[in-house]
């Protein structure tokens, strides 16, 4: 039982991406393969979903990362995979569905989805970015907003590890501890 003068506090957001982080991959965006390494597992996707993808490597141990994490933050996708990642990549992660980030599809930043960043995230809340493509715009924006904020950067052709995962838990932890 909580005290009835606390307020309730949200949980900071997780804006997570798919590509480089859930789904490993070498090469450029338009230029992709797909890897995967120890403990991920080829996963064929349905044709009928319309995607010019064919299968993904999926890690188990991801869905127990993603638990975790869903603990400490409200989960929101930042990805071009968008509605999407509800059909398809939630539920090989054992995710419900998710709040979306509608992306503005301009390349106009050097950080491409920072200006639909800025617009969704547009209070006071703490968040925490984890993707594979952050440069120093976002970098920039994240020292500017008025909540803390931290960059998470995966490697694309490994993804989301356990150090990267314990990192975004510590630092949730220690906004409850307000340190």
């Amino acid at each position: 039982m909580t005290d009835s003068t606390q307020q309730l506090i949200p949980p900071p957001l997780m804006l997570l991406d798919v590509d480089g982080v859930l789904a490993p991959f070498q090469g450029d965006v338009l230029s992709m393969s797909r890897v995967g390494g120890e403990g991920f597992r080829r996963i064929d996707l349905d044709p009928q979903i319309g995607l010019r993808e064919t299968f993904l490597w999926v890690s188990d141990a991801n869905s127990e990362r993603l638990r975790k994490l869903g603990e400490a933050f409200e989960i929101v996708w930042a990805t071009g995979w968008a509605h999407t990642a509800n059909r398809v990549i939630g539920p090989l992660h054992a995710l419900k569905e998710l709040p979306v980030i509608e992306l503005d599809w301009t390349f106009d930043t050097p950080t491409w989805k920072l200006p639909s960043i800025e617009a969704f995230v547009t209070d006071d809340r703490p968040c925490v970015w984890v993707d594979d493509d952050l440069a120093e715009d976002a970098e920039r924006w994240a020292d500017q907003r008025p909540a803390p904020t931290l960059l998470v950067r995966c490697v694309p052709h490994i993804g989301l590890t356990d150090q990267l995962t314990e990192r975004c838990l510590e630092w949730a932890a220690g906004l409850t501890l307000g340190t």
